[in-house]
């Protein structure tokens, strides 16, 4: 019976680790964007219960017109809109997040459709985007779907995405991060998904080494060199996909990953 070297050994925890903190910051994220429409709908209940008590007053003290009367109905009508639709937003975001959660703590392979994936994804790093001042978009057409392990190409994602956040920027020049889904071979299943920044670049020496476990141009700021290693190593074997990177100097970079269909429950 075969058993892992040190270096595999090694790498399952980092990939652990890395899971722990994508889980961590998706509960911050969490936090930050249902407090808003929670938090409306909160002010929009207290308000309706604060006219509740001023018609029953009125009522009650035989002060109440035709005219307070339909304004109360109104005023009803347009806080049970404002509560229906902050909290369908606040209901929808938890599932959201509740899926992503769930993909990164298991790695089953399912069908994957990928413009809510992305959209998932786009809403799991609003904090870190919005502290960054950066923007992440999609471009995916609705129809397509993969076939693959949505927790190992969440945190392959959410690696390159932090990579850039991380190192890309260009001060004074807001960073702009895109995905693009491609199909390649439809019958096949097989796709290609880039990840596009407009940022720094990288020199070709750079290019050879950013995937080496350790490397990283960051120590000073706490970088590990762990993100990009990981990534290869997911691509590989959990993936089972090619990952390549085109990146000039001063005009960004894209990271290309060619991704199989996948056997159906396979892990």
């Amino acid at each position: 019976m075969s058993t892992e070297s040190d270096s595999q050994l090694l790498t399952r925890l980092n990939i652990a680790e890395q899971k722990a903190e994508e889980l961590a910051r998706l509960l911050a994220t969490v936090g930050h964007e249902v407090k808003t429409p929670i938090g409306i709908a909160v002010t929009a209940s207290s308000h309706l219960q604060l006219k509740v008590e001023n018609i029953k007053s009125e009522y009650q003290s035989g002060k109440m017109t035709q005219e307070s009367l339909e304004a109360f109905f109104d005023l009803v009508s347009e806080s049970a809109k404002i509560l229906q639709s902050n909290t369908q937003r606040a209901s929808a975001l938890m599932d959201s997040f509740k899926q992503v959660a769930i993909d990164q703590a298991q790695e089953t392979v399912r069908v994957i459709e990928l413009a809510p994936y992305f959209k998932q994804l786009q809403m799991s790093f609003a904090l870190v985007l919005k502290q960054a001042e950066a923007e992440l978009s999609f471009d995916c057409d609705d129809s397509l779907r993969l076939q693959s392990c949505p927790g190992a190409l969440t945190q392959v994602l959410s690696n390159l995405i932090m990579n850039a956040i991380q190192h890309a920027r260009i001060p004074g020049t807001p960073l702009v991060i895109n995905l693009r889904a491609i199909a390649v071979n439809p019958e096949r299943g097989e796709l290609s998904i880039e990840l596009r920044d407009n940022g720094r670049g990288m020199s070709e020496d750079l290019q050879q080494q950013v995937f080496e476990q350790y490397f990283t141009t960051a120590k000073e700021r706490g970088g590990s060199g762990l993100g990009l290693g990981i990534v290869r190593e997911l691509m590989n074997s959990t993936l089972h996909g090619e990952l390549t990177l085109s990146s000039e100097e001063g005009r960004g970079s894209c990271f290309s990953l060619l991704l199989p269909s996948l056997p159906l429950g396979d892990n």
